[in-house]
């Protein structure tokens, strides 16, 4: 569990920008002298997800087709996550994806074998797409190992979730999706979250393994009220399967 700045690497620090925004927020929340309630917040998420669509679909890639796609990530340097990533790009004909990461050999506070989410977030952006799949997954390679090598941008979710204050992340979605009234928490909402409309695209890749006990299993993704189109990716036994969630 993290529990304050010390836990975090070094150079990790929010950008000045970054934290003349979060400490705007906190200040309006202040001012605002507010809260959600756990009632007020129960009676949205019941309306909310009452109300929310969201269509889920299930794509199977077997042993023999996903080596050829090992394969060919092996010869074009790139990873089976660049490739998936590279595909919804050209697909979803979308400029920006958002990549969940694990954080667990990052993180001074992880022990072996605890329990948690020790994963962050990072968008990347990639405006002019190759028709060509492995093309775009090399460019996806460069960019991911960028925002990888560079804890500013790689920690930068989670260092602004423990610089806000919890109250105000609590009014993010209510305030704008429901009736809650607070300008921080809409601000918060449209600077960091991007709560107000499911624009966004994701991926999340929780690894592979081998299993005598399980033959099959497939991952679904939280489907978060920004996702437009968010994907979970298994991989058990030598077959990738891919969770799409779209509204």
């Amino acid at each position: 569990m993290i529990s304050s700045k010390a836990d975090f690497p070094e150079n990790s620090e929010l950008p000045l920008i970054s934290r003349l925004l979060v400490n705007k927020a906190n200040s309006d929340w202040l001012k605002e002298k507010q809260r959600v309630t756990y009632d007020e917040y129960r009676k949205f998420a019941a309306e909310f997800l009452k109300n929310d669509s969201v269509k889920h679909s299930i794509r199977h890639v077997d042993k023999a087709a996903l080596d050829e796609i090992i394969a060919k990530c092996h010869e074009n340097k790139v990873t089976v996550n660049d490739y998936l990533a590279a595909k919804m790009f050209i697909e979803d004909e979308t400029d920006k994806i958002i990549i969940a990461c694990d954080l667990r050999e990052r993180l001074s506070v992880y022990r072996p074998g605890a329990m948690g989410n020790y994963s962050t977030a990072f968008s990347i952006v990639l405006k002019k797409k190759n028709a060509d799949l492995f093309s775009a997954a090399k460019k996806v390679h460069e960019l991911v190992q960028k925002k990888l090598n560079n804890p500013s941008d790689l920690f930068l979710v989670l260092q602004c979730y423990a610089a806000l204050d919890a109250g105000v992340i609590d009014a993010a979605c209510i305030s704008c999706r429901g009736n809650f009234r607070s300008r921080a928490g809409k601000f918060v909402e449209s600077m960091f979250f991007g709560l107000d409309a499911p624009r966004g695209y994701s991926i999340t890749n929780l690894g592979r393994l081998e299993s005598r006990n399980i033959e099959s299993a497939c991952f679904i993704p939280p489907a978060s009220p920004a996702m437009r189109k968010t994907q979970g990716v298994l991989t058990v036994n030598g077959k990738l399967t891919v969770c799409s969630s779209e509204r």
